[in-house]
């Protein structure tokens, strides 16, 4: 690579950033709403993104890391805000494990 080129951002961090981002809304929208089931779209929305949501919240900290370790710059500073996102995401999943851990 020519030193006078910038250095492009790897298409795969971008995509790990944008899908943690949508986790965390996922989730935050989850524990704003409460009960999920009280609203019919809001029910049919968690159930149907749920599971993936679970999977990418437990693989995206792992990516982001390896991103973190691997690449260098930009793409090193996106992959670590990435890792935030996704710890403030387990975060928010906890907090709504909690709220509903008693109910049977």
């Amino acid at each position: 690579m020519n030193p006078t080129t910038p250095a492009r951002t790897v298409p795969a961090v971008k995509a790990g950033l944008i899908i943690s981002i949508a986790v965390f809304i996922f989730y935050t929208c989850m524990y704003l709403i409460g009960d999920p089931y009280r609203y019919k779209v809001a029910g049919a929305l968690y159930e149907l993104f749920f599971l993936p949501a679970l999977v990418l919240l437990l693989c995206m900290p792992l990516v982001s890391g390896w991103f973190v370790i691997r690449k260098r710059g930009t793409d090193r500073r996106l992959a670590a805000l990435t890792l935030a996102i996704s710890f403030f995401s387990i975060a928010i999943f906890l907090m709504l494990i909690q709220r509903h851990g008693g109910h049977q």
